[in-house]
């Protein structure tokens, strides 16, 4: 219920997004949105190094891959 209030309230009006964290919760959001919002994900942005060596997150549900970048890229004109 919440993603989609999220989807029709927001991210309905973004070209583009990151997600925080590629963690558990920032995987469980991406695979809940639509087919739609998932193409305006850029990447996951974190903090921990083990993630960010992997450099992507494979959705094997969709099979579609995700960058996974440091935090500190999220002011780059790529990532907004």
């Amino acid at each position: 219920l919440r993603v989609e209030h999220l989807q029709s309230t927001l991210l309905g009006s973004l070209d583009r997004f990151c997600i925080w964290s590629a963690g558990r919760d920032g995987k469980r959001l991406y695979r809940s949105l639509s087919a739609e919002n998932r193409a305006k994900v850029v990447a996951f942005l974190d903090v921990d190094a083990g993630k960010l060596a992997a450099g992507q997150y494979y959705d094997r549900q969709h099979s579609e891959r995700v960058p996974i970048v440091p935090w500190t890229r999220a002011a780059e004109g790529a990532y907004q």
